[in-house]
C-alpha cells in the first residue's frame, strides 16, 4: 500500500443518546482513506496490506473473502446499476497490531467532476453481524441533503430491531463528514439517538503513526472497550435492554 493512495486523520467521533436518558461522548478515533488503485493492479493474490502498525485486511470488508475491499465496493456498485463513479475512497479504521474492531466503514464514490454521488456504509456489530446502507444521487450528495433506509442490523441491546436513519454526508477536498440519526417506529417525530463523525485527511506522516503506536500500544483493542464501557453506562442508568432476537 503505497503511501500516495493513504492518509490519515483522527477523526471527532460524536455519539449523543437524548431518550430515555442522555448519554453522550465525544472520542478522536483513528481514520484512514484509501484511495482507488489503477486498473492494472485490480488483483486478488494479497489477502492483506501493511501500513507500519496498521493492517488492511481484505476478509475484513465486503463478504470476508481475499478480494480488495474497494474493488467489492465497485462490483456493489455496479450491481445497483449505479453509473458514473470515476473513483471509490474506503474511509476506514485499520487493524492495529493485528487487532481491532471497526463499527463503520465508508465507500465513496465520486464523480469526474469529484462529486460524491455514492456512499455504501458497511455496518457492523459486536455480534460478528454486518449489514449495508447505500445512499446514491447522481445530482451530488451533500450535507443539505438527507436520506432514509430503513434499520436493518440489531446493533445496540439498548434499541429494537425496528426504525429507520436518515443518513446525512458531506464530503470536500480531503474532509469528510457523516451525520446518521436514528428515528423509531414508534414516535418518528423525536429522534432518540445520532452520531457524527468528521475528519480533515492528510498525507500519511510515518513519524506521527510510528509516535502514535508507540504512546498507546493497546489502540487495537480501544473501540471495543469503548463500546462496552458506554453500555455498561447505560445499564447503570437504567436503560431498558432488549435481547436480540435474528
Amino acid at each position: 500500500m503505497t503511501s500516495e493512495r493513504i492518509k490519515f486523520c483522527e477523526a471527532r467521533v460524536m455519539h449523543a443518546r437524548l431518550r430515555p436518558k442522555k448519554n453522550k461522548f465525544i472520542y478522536d478515533v483513528p481514520f484512514f482513506k484509501i484511495d482507488d488503485f489503477p486498473a492494472s493492479t485490480r488483483t486478488i493474490e494479497k489477502k492483506q496490506r501493511f501500513f507500519f502498525f496498521w493492517t488492511l485486511r481484505y476478509r475484513d470488508y465486503g463478504y470476508k473473502n481475499s478480494l480488495h475491499p474497494i474493488l467489492w465496493a465497485r462490483r456493489q456498485f455496479d450491481v445497483h446499476k449505479i453509473k458514473g463513479i470515476d473513483k471509490i475512497s474506503l474511509i476506514t479504521q485499520l487493524r492495529f497490531m493485528g487487532f481491532g474492531f471497526n463499527p463503520i466503514s465508508f465507500y465513496c464514490g465520486v464523480n469526474r467532476d469529484k462529486v460524491l454521488i455514492a456512499v455504501l456504509c458497511e455496518v457492523k456489530n459486536t455480534f460478528s453481524g454486518v449489514s449495508w446502507y447505500l445512499i446514491h444521487d447522481e445530482n451530488g450528495i451533500d450535507e443539505s441533503k438527507s436520506y432514509q433506509l430503513n434499520k436493518k442490523l440489531f446493533v445496540s441491546p439498548f434499541y429494537q430491531m425496528k426504525g429507520y436513519y436518515r443518513f446525512r454526508f458531506d464530503s470536500s477536498d480531503d474532509t469528510f463528514k457523516s451525520h446518521i440519526t436514528y428515528f423509531p417506529d414508534d414516535n418518528p417525530t423525536e429522534k432518540p439517538f445520532f452520531t457524527s463523525m468528521k475528519g480533515t485527511f492528510a498525507k500519511v506522516n510515518p513519524y506521527y503513526l510510528f509516535v502514535l503506536g508507540v504512546r498507546k500500544p493497546l489502540l487495537g483493542f480501544r473501540t471495543i472497550f469503548l463500546i462496552h464501557w458506554q453500555a455498561f453506562k447505560l445499564f447503570v442508568k437504567g436503560i431498558p435492554y432488549f435481547a436480540k432476537t435474528d
